[in-house]
């Protein structure tokens, strides 16, 4: 049995630099997921493992993995929470997919907010969209507060990280209709939601960026008028109900 008792041991030190640091996961090609939940169902689902964790004095069902033991004190450094559940997990990053033609699809420019990516995604999989299309600029999936807001549905639906350029090539040639989510846009039931469809969700404080421009197809969900505007998860969720799939 593994058991780690020094928090500057240097998977400690690996793990605390994969929760934190985008680049590093990139240049390692491996993520961490905290959470009992999370890690039984990733697991479950064949995910590539490198290393389960596993707080001392909580007992191990899993097999075709040897589970490392920690301290509670080192638990806690490693997944930054004052109180953390008993397993944490590395994983190898999910493979990049190349978009084929899915018919309802959520992108996400430049969203900044880990929370409100999360929530998005575990929206968009709840109701039977077909992937997430992230842009550069965007807060990464794999942070460890949007991994906690999506609650798993991160793998269960398919991301596609591509280009602003690339997204406006992809719109032409595969003839998406892009609906923008904009104050200044129509109301839900005044426009037609013929997939292929893509739903785009802009930076919350800046608003849609400038290539966007090119998109006629502006939606909004009306408000009273002393509210400016809605959280972009909460209108996101909203619109992703009222234009998805039946």
């Amino acid at each position: 049995m593994k058991r780690i008792t020094s928090p500057s041991h240097p998977l400690i030190k690996h793990l605390l630099k994969l929760r934190k640091e985008r680049s590093y996961r990139e240049e390692k090609n491996s993520l961490l997921l905290i959470g009992n939940k999370i890690v039984e169902e990733v697991m479950e689902k064949g995910a590539k493992v490198k290393n389960l964790i596993i707080c001392e004095n909580f007992p191990s069902s899993f097999t075709g993995v040897e589970p490392i033991f920690v301290t509670l004190d080192i638990m806690k450094k490693i997944t930054g929470l004052a109180s953390p559940e008993e397993l944490a997990l590395e994983i190898m990053l999910p493979e990049k997919r190349n978009l084929k033609k899915e018919k309802y699809l959520l992108v996400l420019d430049k969203l900044q907010d880990p929370g409100n990516l999360g929530t998005l995604i575990r929206a968009a999989h709840g109701l039977n969209w077909d992937g997430i299309v992230i842009t550069e600029d965007t807060v990464d999936p794999y942070n460890d507060k949007a991994l906690r807001a999506a609650k798993g549905s991160t793998f269960s639906l398919p991301i596609f990280f591509i280009s602003t350029e690339e997204l406006e090539k992809l719109i032409i040639e595969k003839k998406y209709t892009p609906f923008l989510a904009d104050l200044n846009g129509k109301r839900p039931e005044e426009i037609s939601c013929a997939p292929p469809l893509m739903l785009i969700l802009s930076n919350e404080s800046k608003g849609p960026a400038r290539w966007t421009k090119i998109i006629k197809n502006k939606i909004t969900i009306p408000m009273r008028k002393d509210i400016d505007s809605l959280n972009v998860a909460v209108s996101g969720a909203i619109l992703l109900y009222l234009m998805g799939p039946r």
